[in-house]
């Protein structure tokens, strides 16, 4: 059950919208990558899968966009934590795979460098 934003699914655009509408929503994503909107733990994994995937970073904020608006959320850290680590190594190579919060998995390289907290 590798989640189905492993780079198999088309991400949305959202690097490219620029709503005109901007505000606020009460969703927070604590210190161990969990979800919550007013207080309450997103009990649909799915859920905050779906908003994961909308999720962009602009300075230190963090947002939730569509092509409608742009909504800031609360995130005390970093929005996906790292849950599993697979090495794959052969004679010469080592490849590291993580597995994210949101189920995605990622693999170590220029596009997804490693910070270790």
């Amino acid at each position: 059950m590798l989640g189905k934003f492993t780079g198999e699914q088309k991400m949305p655009p959202v690097q490219d919208w620029r709503p005109d509408r901007v505000g606020e929503i009460d969703i927070h994503i604590d210190l161990q990558g969990r979800w919550f909107h007013e207080g309450g733990h997103f009990e649909r994994q799915d859920l905050a899968r779906m908003f994961a995937s909308i999720l962009r970073i602009e300075n230190t904020e963090y947002y939730l966009v569509t092509p409608a608006e742009k909504l800031r959320i609360r995130v005390d850290d970093v929005p996906f934590v790292v849950v599993l680590m697979k090495c794959k190594s052969d004679d010469m190579t080592q490849r590291f795979t993580f597995m994210t919060s949101m189920g995605d998995e990622v693999t170590a390289g220029a596009q997804h460098e490693i910070e270790w907290r």
